[in-house]
């Protein structure tokens, strides 16, 4: 029982509790990006097992502003109310300025640095509903 051992002991277990947990972790991983690719390559969004739980790859993209070069075209364009005090784009004051015609929509879109997302959903099988 956890409550009689020593601080030694919940020490040594804990540690091969965290390992094991982080190299299950990892297999994890590994098998979740298999899994993806096998479901990318059969053209399958998503996939039921023979137990009722449901596989789903969900395709997204992360967007975010490329800031160096947005920095550099509020610069030329004498936006500076745009750029923050550590010289970070103020994103709400970017957008405005896009809104009231100072920036080019064009000029953001090609700061916008689009990362593809791809998720897996596992949706365990409803109770008394699943395949038997």
């Amino acid at each position: 029982m956890a409550e009689e051992m020593t601080l030694t002991e919940l020490a040594q277990v804990y540690k091969a509790r965290k390992q094991a947990f982080e190299a299950a972790q990892k297999e994890e991983e590994k098998y979740k990006k298999l899994l993806k690719e096998a479901m990318e390559k059969a053209g399958k969004k998503a996939f039921t097992d023979d137990e009722g739980y449901t596989f789903e790859r969900i395709p997204s993209q992360r967007k975010k502003l490329d800031e160096d070069m947005l920095l550099k075209e509020l610069h030329e364009r004498k936006l500076e109310d745009c750029i923050g005090f550590k010289e970070i784009v103020d994103e709400d004051a970017t957008l405005e300025a896009v809104e009231h015609g100072r920036l080019p929509q064009a000029v953001l879109n090609e700061c916008l640095v689009i990362t593809p997302i791809v998720t897996l959903k596992l949706t365990a099988p409803k109770k008394g509903g699943g395949k038997k």
